[in-house]
């Protein structure tokens, strides 16, 4: 897999993501590149306010990540005010773009990775 198709497929589960919602979610700017073990990876962030149901979205994704055969981990703590409770999930799987969330009582982030690919962080994902 070349750098370029990695990002592309980040690219994609983001998008096929945001769209199991009804939020209004930022667009996706440049990847960030990192380096990994076998060269490099990139990753896309989006966000998207929120006022309530913050379980249930966390829920709805989680369940979508699975459907797309990932290894999903998921996490709750409440932080106080004015965070409350925060809902996190990292979801993997080997060779496939991964994803990771946070959700608060006002905001909800979607990160979505790369498989690592040989290349360079300098590169185009």
């Amino acid at each position: 897999m070349t750098p370029e198709e990695a990002g592309q497929g980040a690219l994609a589960l983001l998008s096929q993501t945001t769209k199991t919602t009804d939020l209004e979610w930022s667009t996706p700017g440049d990847p960030t590149g990192k380096k990994c073990s076998d060269g490099v990876s990139y990753q896309y962030m989006v966000h998207a306010p929120i006022e309530s149901k913050q379980r249930e979205l966390a829920d709805g994704l989680a369940e979508y990540w699975r459907s797309k055969g990932l290894h999903v981990e998921r996490s709750q703590q409440d932080f106080g005010e004015p965070y409350g409770d925060v809902y996190a999930a990292t979801a993997k799987a080997e060779g496939q773009p991964g994803a990771a969330l946070e959700i608060t009582s006002s905001n909800a982030l979607v990160y979505v990775n790369s498989p690592c690919v040989a290349g360079d962080p300098d590169d185009e994902g």
